[in-house]
C-alpha cells in the first residue's frame, strides 16, 4: 500500500531537488505558515484528544517547533558548508572536509502525548537536512492526529512529505519499507518492534523512549522551588510527559517538609484537579485503567481520586512504595508521584540503580559538591539541576537518551546531524607522491618507515 510513495519519493530523492539551501528554506517555510495559519485548529484538536488547555498547548507544542525553525533558518547555510579538518602526518599534503549530505528517504513515528510537537520538530529537522519523509502521527489522538495528517498531505507534495494515521493494522506494512533513517518517539516496547524492523535493511535509527525520570532532592535543597518545580513538571500534560519527573527521592530530613511543600503547590498550581478543566485527561481508557491499578494498596498522601467517565485522575503524592511495585517497575506517565526517602548514598543509589539509565534526572541542591557527584557518576539522557523539564527547550543543546532511554539525539544541528550522513572526503595532489606507501618495501623504504615511527 505505501510502496508507491515511498518509491515516488526515492525517485525524488534521485533528483537531487532537496538538496539546494533555498529549496530546503520553502519547505520548513511551508511547514511553519501551516503551523501559523491552523493554530487555532490545532488547538482545539488537541484539546479534545487530551483536555490540554490552548496555552499549555501553544507554550508545550507550538512555541517549541517555531523556536526551532528561526533557528535553522539562521544556521542551516553554514550547516551545509563542507568542514575543512586539521591534516595529520598521512594527509600532509591534503585537504580534508566533512560534507554533510541528506539521507534519503526518512520515517517518523511521532507518539500521541505532544502529537504536534513530536511529529513536527523531527519533520523539520529531515527536510532541513534535504530529505524527503514519511510521517506516521499517533492514531490515538484521534482529532490531532487526523487534522495533522490532512494538513500536512495538503501541504506537500507526496513526493516530498507524505502523512498517514494509520493503526496497528496497517503499520506493519509501512514499516517493512527500506528507508534510510528510521526515527521513534515513543515506548521502549514499540521501540523494540522499530529496532528490528530496521535491522533488517541495516536501516540507522534514532529512539526517543522514555524511562523512570527521578527528582532527587537532598537535604540542603531550597524546599519551596523544589515543589513548585517538580508539581509543574510533573502536572505537565497530566504526567503524560516522556521527561515527566517519575518519582521523588528526597533525603529524609527534610520529607515531610517536602511533601507539605508540594501538596501545597498541587493546590496552587493545579486546584482540584479533578474538576479542573484545564489540567488534561488521560488518553483513553487502557491508560487510564492502568494508572488507577497503580493506587491499589498504596499509601496516599494527596489525592488518589479519579473519575473514570471522563478519564481523569486527580494529582496523586504516594508514600514509599516499593521497588518491586508496577508503580516503580513501569514508567508512570500519569498524574501520579511517588515519594521515596534515602538516608545516605549507598540508599539513595539502591533506588536509582533499580531504574538506570532514565531520559532526564533532576537534581535539587545547592551544593557544588553534590552537583558534580551525581552528574558524573549517573548515567541518563539530560538533567536539569534545580529545575525540570527546561533542559530540553534550547536549540542549540541535543536531547535523546541513553540505554534503554534511546538512542540518538535531535534538536538544532544535533538534529541536522541526526538526518544528514556526514562524508569525509580529502582531495590529494598530483603534483607529490608518498613512495614508501608501495611495495616492495626496500630497504631505503624501511629506512623512511623508521622514521615515521619516531614521528607517530
Amino acid at each position: 500500500m505505501y510502496k508507491p510513495i515511498f518509491d515516488s519519493q526515492k525517485a525524488y530523492f534521485k533528483t537531487h531537488a532537496t538538496l539546494p539551501l533555498q529549496a530546503r528554506l520553502e519547505s520548513i517555510s511551508k511547514l511553519e505558515n501551516m503551523i501559523t495559519v491552523h493554530e487555532k485548529a490545532l488547538c482545539e484538536a488537541v484539546y479534545k484528544d487530551l483536555n490540554k488547555s490552548e496555552s499549555e498547548t501553544f507554550l508545550t507544542e507550538l512555541l517549541p517547533l517555531k523556536q526551532e525553525i528561526t533557528y535553522i533558518r539562521k544556521h542551516l547555510k553554514s550547516w551545509m558548508k563542507a568542514k575543512r579538518k586539521p591534516k595529520s602526518l598521512a594527509t600532509i599534503t591534503m585537504s580534508s572536509k566533512v560534507l554533510s549530505s541528506p539521507k534519503g528517504v526518512v520515517l517518523i513515528v511521532s507518539p500521541w502525548n505532544y502529537p504536534i510537537q513530536l511529529a513536527l520538530m523531527p519533520l523539520i529537522s529531515a527536510l532541513s537536512a534535504g530529505n524527503t519523509a514519511i510521517v506516521k502521527v499517533s492514531e490515538m489522538s484521534s482529532h490531532i492526529g487526523a487534522l495533522l495528517t490532512q494538513l500536512i498531505n495538503e501541504t506537500f507534495d507526496p513526493q516530498l512529505v507524505y502523512a498517514t494515521d494509520v493503526g496497528p493494522e496497517e503499520f506493519h506494512d509501512l514499516l517493512e519499507l527500506p528507508y534510510d533513517h528510521l526515527f521513534f518517539t515513543g515506548s521502549p516496547a514499540i521501540g523494540k518492534i522499530m529496532m528490528s524492523a530496521a535491522a533488517k535493511h541495516l536501516t540507522p535509527v534514532t529512539l526517543e523512549l522514555g524511562g523512570k525520570s527521578p527528582a532527587i532532592v537532598m537535604a540542603d535543597a531550597n524546599i519551596k522551588v523544589a515543589a513548585r518545580r517538580i508539581v509543574w513538571g510533573k502536572g505537565l500534560n497530566c504526567g503524560q510527559t516522556c521527561i515527566a519527573p517519575d518519582y521523588v527521592v528526597v533525603h529524609k530530613s527534610i520529607k515531610n517538609q517536602l511533601v507539605e511543600a508540594l501538596i501545597e503547590m498541587i493546590e496552587k498550581q493545579f486546584p482540584s484537579s479533578l474538576n479542573n478543566q484545564d489540567f488534561p485527561k488521560i488518553i483513553n481508557e487502557r491508560h487510564f485503567n492502568r494508572l488507577v491499578s497503580y493506587l491499589k494498596d498504596q499509601a496516599i498522601l494527596h489525592g488518589g481520586t479519579y473519575d473514570e467517565e471522563n478519564h481523569k485522575i486527580a494529582y496523586t503524592l504516594v508514600h514509599e512504595p516499593s521497588l518491586d511495585s508496577p508503580l516503580m517497575q513501569e514508567e508512570i506517565f500519569g498524574p501520579i508521584l511517588p515519594i521515596l526517602s534515602y538516608h545516605d548514598d549507598a540508599s539513595l543509589n539502591s533506588i536509582l540503580d533499580a531504574n538506570p539509565n532514565p531520559l532526564a534526572l533532576y537534581l535539587f541542591t545547592e551544593e557544588q559538591a553534590n552537583k558534580t557527584k551525581i552528574m558524573t557518576e549517573r548515567g541518563f539522557g539530560g538533567a536539569a539541576i534545580n529545575e525540570t523539564i527546561l533542559h530540553i527547550v534550547s536549540p542549540t543543546v541535543p536531547f535523546g537518551g541513553v540505554g534503554k532511554s534511546g538512542m540518538g539525539s535531535y534538536h538544532g544541528v544535533y538534529s541536522f546531524d541526526t538526518f544528514s550522513h556526514m562524508k569525509t572526503i580529502v582531495d590529494s595532489p598530483t603534483w607529490f607522491d608518498l613512495i614508501v606507501k608501495y611495495p616492495p618495501y626496500t630497504v631505503k623504504k624501511q629506512k623512511l618507515i623508521q622514521i615515521l615511527r619516531k614521528l607517530v
